[in-house]
């Protein structure tokens, strides 16, 4: 990228211009939405093309607003709605509130309230309706890009329909610092004030959090997504994951997006977040690997509300959704602790088969029904 190309390209919060530094582009008053180049790049075309000023803050909102005008929303709908029957259970999809996942330019932007989101949102439900696989979560975006009265909106959807609602809560200092500007609060005691925490909020990444931040989440049974490899690439800081245990809350782990995570490979999440809390701590028997693994399996499927020993175990009557991992890898040799190998050791490829509800939809490391190199073509030439 050009820096010239870079210079023209505005931060979705406060319209600033972006900074390139190495390989990343930065908002120097907001640097909770840094962005990783080769994500941001991937906006320009849209920019341009639906922007008579290619360094308008809001062309990316007009670009959602034309991809949805131009009903491409359907063809997802309808993926949504074949996949409800080969997803995993407790598999979320994240509804977003539709372009209300931010809000500063809506207004503007939709030419009105977001009529359309919540009504997409409400669409996802629907197609949803009467498949155990498939959950559909509310997910506007955080307490500093999300205004109280659409806060409140999307909470009030979300206990319509029984909708988790999930939110980026304390993920940098920048954050923490404009919700203490704007409402003298800390995230937590921002979204605790408007009623947002409680066992069926997730909150993603969990950073910045004081003492009492940690025992608000612990006491309302808010799920933490614990995401240390977004959070290494972006900078964003350490989350307590030990601190948070001692104080009895829910704790998970997961990728955050492509753009700050690329591979989204869980077993390199589980490693990650083993090794961060150790280095941490300075303690190396800090999140051992039995716990870690629990973040991904156990604790995620609670967090997704499904009852302990339902989801997230292999035992007698619990859903038969299980993977088998081939162990005959020099690296997973010799097998002293099965579970040590697979936290410490173990890679995504080393999954030889899926099982979804008792059905095995892959084997030998081969998806059922799909031809790899065609899909691979297909995306190439997207």
């Amino acid at each position: 990228m050009t820096p010239a190309t870079a210079a023209a390209l505005r931060c979705p919060v406060c319209q600033g211009p972006l900074l390139q530094v190495g390989r990343t582009l930065r908002c120097p008053k907001t640097h909770s939405f840094d962005l990783a180049k080769e994500g941001y790049a991937n906006l320009l075309p849209i920019q341009k093309k639906h922007a008579a000023d290619p360094g308008d803050g809001k062309a990316m909102v007009r670009a959602r607003r034309a991809f949805l005008s131009a009903g491409h929303y359907a063809p997802l709908m309808q993926a949504l709605a074949d996949l409800c029957a080969d997803l995993p259970h407790g598999h979320i999809v994240d509804a977003g509130c539709g372009e209300g996942s931010y809000d500063k330019y809506l207004y503007d932007a939709l030419g009105g309230p977001q009529i359309a989101a919540f009504d997409l949102s409400k669409e996802a439900v629907r197609l949803a309706a009467g498949c155990d696989r498939v959950q559909i979560a509310l997910a506007p975006h955080s307490p500093y890009t999300v205004s109280p009265e659409n806060l409140l909106r999307g909470k009030r959807l979300a206990d319509k329909y029984g909708l988790h609602l999930m939110t980026h809560i304390s993920e940098t200092q920048d954050e923490v610092r404009i919700v203490r500007e704007k409402y003298g609060k800390t995230s937590v005691e921002h979204l605790d004030g408007l009623g947002l925490l409680g066992p069926k909020t997730i909150g993603a990444h969990c950073i910045h959090v004081t003492d009492s931040d940690i025992e608000t989440l612990a006491a309302r049974g808010v799920a933490v997504s614990h995401n240390p490899q977004s959070n290494m690439k972006i900078s964003s800081g350490v989350a307590p994951v030990e601190r948070m245990r001692a104080a009895g809350a829910l704790v998970t782990v997961g990728t955050d997006g492509t753009c700050s995570n690329n591979d989204l490979d869980m077993f390199e999440e589980v490693r990650t977040a083993a090794f961060l809390q150790k280095s941490a701590t300075g303690d190396p028997v800090a999140l051992p690997a039995w716990e870690a693994l629990r973040l991904a399996t156990a604790n995620g499927a609670r967090a997704m509300g499904y009852a302990e020993g339902e989801l997230g175990v292999v035992r007698e009557g619990a859903l038969a959704d299980l993977i088998v991992v081939d162990l005959q890898k020099p690296h997973l040799q010799p097998v002293n602790d099965v579970v040590s190998n697979l936290v410490y050791c173990g890679k995504a490829s080393d999954v030889d088969t899926v099982v979804v509800d008792g059905r095995i939809v892959v084997e030998n490391r081969c998806v059922a029904g799909v031809d790899l190199p065609a899909l691979y073509a297909g995306v190439a030439a997207a």
